[in-house]
């Protein structure tokens, strides 16, 4: 069994009544501040359904980004940005204010704008990432912006980093990343890795797919969670 699924949660539950309908598939990428004890900056959200593509390379997002199959969002704060590592204030924060009403004053904004949109798909929905603090910041920008209650039943977390680890599937985030290489949006900003990632899960090999999406596990509080809300 491919590992990774289960990092956040303790124990298996009975979903029939829960997950009634087909889950609606994310694929989720973050930048945060520092790799010990970092702080998100940004996070972007894209449909993985064949034929969805948010945003086209090489165009302002004004133009091209489908709000119907994205999400993104970053955190406008000077002190935050001082304390920032090197690498993400040579690459990535150089990349920020390029994406229309993304701006947030705090990671609270940041939190309620995401659950907003989130809790507006009618769908159970199943959160595609590669790295473990990506779902960390996630979940932690719901909990503080009031919002991670109302979804928890409607997510599962999908670690998806040992399912794309083939040649066709590093090829097809090769292809994304060039295909947006001198544009407005590059490589090291989230919603431009959330679409390369949602090009390899498109890749995977299906019994690879079948065999993690058939573990419908609903999200249980972290432990991130808890101590956040002591």
């Amino acid at each position: 069994m491919l590992k990774g699924l289960t990092h956040w949660f303790s124990t298996k539950q009975d979903t029939s009544t829960a997950w009634s309908s087909e889950p609606e598939l994310l694929a989720m990428d973050t930048e945060f501040s520092q790799f010990r004890e970092g702080e998100l900056l940004s996070i972007g959200l894209v449909g993985v359904g064949p034929g969805i593509a948010p945003l086209e390379p090489g165009c302002l997002p004004s133009q091209s980004l489908d709000a119907r199959h994205a999400f993104y969002g970053e955190v406008h704060d000077a002190v935050l940005w001082q304390r920032s590592s090197d690498f993400c204030r040579q690459i990535v924060l150089p990349q920020f204010g390029r994406v229309p009403a993304a701006r947030c004053s705090s990671l609270r904004e940041l939190g309620g704008r995401l659950g907003d949109w989130l809790l507006a798909r009618h769908r159970p929905l199943m959160l595609c990432y590669d790295y473990k603090l990506d779902w960390r910041f996630f979940e932690q920008a719901l909990v503080v912006a009031g919002r991670w209650d109302a979804l928890k039943p409607k997510l599962m977390a999908l670690d998806i980093a040992d399912a794309t680890t083939s040649e066709a599937c590093r090829q097809a985030a090769a292809e994304t990343m060039q295909a947006f290489a001198g544009g407005p949006l590059s490589q090291h900003h989230a919603l431009v890795d959330a679409m390369a990632l949602a090009a390899q899960w498109r890749q995977a090999s299906e019994p690879v797919r079948l065999s993690l999406t058939a573990q419908f596990i609903p999200s249980q509080d972290s432990e991130a969670t808890r101590l956040a809300r002591q």
